[in-house]
């Protein structure tokens, strides 16, 4: 009888490392964090611990410190692999904080996704809605009379001079 495995999804880990460690001892923990990895059977895509990670300010104070060093992993396992590599990071001294999530197929490997052509860039506007927010009129095809009035045209120089100036309600004369 054949059995099923399920595919492999891609995780995103982030390590807080305390920052008591030299650079010699947060090299050895990351290679002992990357060989817990491994041991699971899952494969590690990327690993970032430099610019923009790297040992940076905590929002909160953690076991006394204001300081970490952030370590990004990427990462591809089968469901339920990691979780006894996570068991070994909740008692490991040296990490201060970690985070494993699952990253949806879109968004794995990605760092900078670009929209699409056929979809609006954040906070553009959509085709059915006018820059006030109402519905707009959307194109079925009939033909529309509208009248001057309606339409409005940039302010031409020719047009304002010949007509008056608005009256602003002071009693000056205008010159």
């Amino acid at each position: 009888m054949a059995t099923y495995t399920p595919d492999p999804r891609e995780y995103e880990l982030m390590v807080l490392f305390s920052p008591e460690l030299g650079d010699e001892a947060l090299q050895a923990e990351m290679e002992r964090v990357e060989g817990q990895i491994t041991a699971t059977g899952a494969e590690i895509i990327r690993s970032k611990s430099t610019t923009p990670w790297g040992r940076r300010r905590l929002a909160y104070p953690i076991h006394n410190y204001q300081d970490a060093f952030y370590v990004l992993y990427s990462l591809s396992s089968q469901p339920g692999a990691l979780d006894p590599f996570e068991r070994d990071l909740k008692i490991n001294t040296n990490v201060m904080r970690y985070l494993l999530i699952r990253q949806e197929k879109a968004q794995a490997l990605e760092d900078d996704p670009e929209p699409e052509a056929d979809e609006p860039a954040v906070g553009a506007e959509s085709d059915d809605q006018t820059p006030d927010g109402e519905a707009g009129d959307t194109d079925t095809g009939d033909d529309v009379e509208v009248s001057d009035d309606e339409v409005s045209t940039e302010d031409d120089p020719a047009e304002t001079a010949d007509e008056a100036p608005a009256d602003d309600g002071s009693d000056e004369e205008q010159a």
